[in-house]
C-alpha cells in the first residue's frame, strides 16, 4: 500500500478536502487512482452542481465544513486564497494538520485562522496531473506529505520564502507556454536565477514534458482557465502577458501577486 504512513497517522480519523475546484477534483481523483480508500475521505465545497455531480460518481462523502474539521485528521485546503479565513471558528481537535494549497498566503498568516500545524504546498496544474506530470513544492518536509504526493516530482524547499519564486517561476511555466503557444527559453529567465530555488534546466526539462501539444484556440482557452484561479498568481502572469510584458516581467508580476495576498 502506498498510503501506509499517512493511514497510520490518520487511524480512525478522515482525510478532509476542504474545497473542492478544479485542482482539488483533479487531486482527488489521482490518490484514489492511487489506492486511497474512499472511505478514508470526506469533501467540503460550495454550491456547484457539477462539483456535487462529480463527488457522488466518485462515490466520497460530502459534508459540511464544520463535520469536515471535526472528523479530520489532515486537511487539504483548497479554497481561494482571497478566502483563507474561511476555516477561522471551526471546531479543530488537537493534532488536526492543514495541508495549505493556498498560494500567496503563509503559514504564519494560516495559523491566525487555524489553530494547529499548518504545512504549504504548491501544486502544478490539473492537466500535468491528469497526464503524470504533477510538480510539487513542499515546506516543511514530511514523510506523511511525501505518501500523498506519490508518483509527482517532488521538492523540499529549505525555507518558505522559497514557495513564492517556485509558483510564479516553476509550475506556471506551461501555462506561459499555453498562452505563447511555444516553449519559453532559458535566456527568458537567466536573469531569475537567483529568485529560483530550484534548477532552471529541471523546471524547463519538466514543463516541456508538461505543456499539452496541438491545442487550438478554444483548447487554449479552456486550459487557462482551469490554470487560472481568479485574483490568483497564474492570473496575473497571463494578464501581463496580454499586456505584451516579457516573460521575465510577467513572472516577476507574479511575485508581486504573491506578495499582495499574503498582505491582505
Amino acid at each position: 500500500m502506498v498510503f501506509n504512513d499517512l493511514l497510520e497517522f490518520l487511524k480512525n480519523k478522515q482525510l478532509g478536502f476542504f474545497g473542492c475546484g478544479h485542482l482539488a477534483k483533479c487531486f482527488l481523483q489521482k490518490i484514489i487512482d492511487e489506492g486511497f480508500p474512499k472511505e478514508k475521505i470526506l469533501v467540503s465545497h460550495g454550491t456547484s452542481s457539477k462539483t456535487k455531480e462529480f463527488l457522488e460518481q466518485l462515490n466520497v462523502k460530502i459534508v459540511s465544513n464544520e463535520k469536515l474539521c471535526t472528523k479530520s485528521k489532515l486537511i487539504l485546503y483548497f479554497v481561494r486564497p482571497q478566502d483563507y479565513q474561511i476555516i477561522k471558528g471551526l471546531p479543530v481537535e488537537s493534532g488536526t494538520v492543514l495541508l495549505s494549497f493556498l498560494a500567496g498566503i503563509t503559514i504564519e498568516k494560516t495559523q491566525q485562522v487555524f489553530p494547529g500545524e499548518v504545512i504549504r504546498s504548491i501544486l502544478s496544474s490539473p492537466v500535468t496531473i491528469n497526464s503524470n506530470l504533477g510538480l510539487v513544492a513542499i515546506y516543511p518536509e514530511t514523510e506523511m506529505v511525501k505518501e500523498l504526493f506519490y508518483g509527482f516530482k517532488q521538492y523540499f524547499l529549505q525555507k518558505e520564502e522559497d514557495l513564492n519564486a517556485f509558483i510564479a517561476i516553476g509550475t506556471c511555466i506551461p501555462n506561459i507556454n499555453v498562452f505563447l503557444g511555444r516553449l519559453i527559453t532559458e535566456d527568458e529567465i537567466k536573469d531569475l536565477k537567483e529568485v529560483i530555488p530550484v534548477s532552471i534546466n529541471e523546471l524547463l526539462d519538466w514543463a516541456a514534458k508538461a505543456t499539452p501539444k496541438d491545442l487550438d484556440e478554444q483548447g487554449r482557452k479552456d486550459y487557462l482557465t482551469k490554470a487560472a484561479t481568479k485574483g490568483g498568481i497564474n492570473e496575473a502572469i497571463i494578464i501581463a502577458l496580454k499586456e505584451g510584458k516579457s516573460v521575465k516581467s510577467a513572472l516577476l508580476r507574479g511575485l508581486e501577486r504573491n506578495q499582495e495576498l499574503n498582505k491582505k
